[in-house]
């Protein structure tokens, strides 16, 4: 990837989408065929056990292939499919990293996985995403 496309994904994160937002979710990086989020945990990113809610985690995941698959193609694309591997439980305070990165690109799509650590290291959860692009160019 390019220094310029790169200065233009960096710059998608300095105005992040209202939902991104919303969850507390932030791109930290991109580099070629990889995007890396964070989510800032909040109490109302819990589920009434205390830990972040699953479907949380699942939108971290699908943002980090998001961001990677804009770094190797920049169009617009939309998730076909996503699974979540759940391995332990996420913290309730503190952040949450999500590294996604494209496997294998074809002409329609592109697949993905992603993993999911705590701010120690520790892996959280795996994730895989297949997704759409749409014909319409993003940058």
């Amino acid at each position: 990837m390019d220094a310029e496309r790169k200065a233009k994904l960096m710059a998608i994160a300095e105005t992040p989408e209202p939902f991104d937002s919303h969850n507390h979710i932030r791109i930290l990086d991109v580099d070629d065929g990889v995007g890396v989020v964070e989510l800032d945990i909040h109490p109302e990113s819990l589920n009434i056990w205390g830990t972040p809610h699953g479907g949380l985690l699942y939108t971290l995941s699908d943002v980090a292939c998001g961001c990677a698959v804009l770094t190797v193609r920049p169009e617009s694309h939309v998730t076909v499919t996503g699974s979540m591997d759940y391995l332990r439980p996420a913290p309730s305070a503190g952040k949450v990293i999500a590294t996604g990165r494209v496997t294998k690109m074809g002409g329609k799509l592109a697949y993905c996985d992603a993993e999911l650590r705590d701010e120690a290291g520790t892996l959280i959860a795996t994730g895989r995403a297949v997704m759409c692009f749409t014909g319409h160019p993003m940058l």
